[in-house]
């Protein structure tokens, strides 16, 4: 969670010091990370605080109606990679129980098979 409030307030002062574009699409690493480690909930709450640390550090100046429009495209992108992230953990996830469990049905058939080796059968 450091690592990932970390690199998002680098994001935000690089964003403050450049001035010639914008670099709010620097914001998707640290959210993928989020998504990948972190529980939803707080990777989709971090989405508004990387727009709102956008809105606050940036110093150009934009049209109200334009900036509007670039916070709704950035929430949407940042939005997509906290899906895709966290649907990543919840399959990696599911992958790792079916391994499990076909690993236990495994030891259980062949400990049931030793055992009627051993009664003779």
């Amino acid at each position: 969670m450091v690592l990932v409030l970390g690199a998002i307030a680098a994001v935000a002062s690089a964003d403050h010091i450049v001035v010639s574009i914008s670099l709010v699409y620097l914001h998707t690493l640290p959210l993928a990370v989020s998504a990948i480690f972190l529980r939803r909930e707080i990777s989709y709450s971090l989405i508004a605080v990387c727009i709102l640390l956008h809105d606050y550090c940036s110093p150009r100046y934009i049209k109200p109606g334009l900036r509007i429009l670039h916070n709704l495209s950035a929430m949407l992108c940042f939005a997509f990679v906290v899906w895709v992230g966290s649907k990543r953990r919840t399959i990696k996830s599911a992958y790792g129980k079916q391994c499990l469990l076909t690993i236990v049905q495994q030891r259980q058939r062949s400990s049931c098979s030793e055992a009627i080796k051993r009664r003779g059968g």
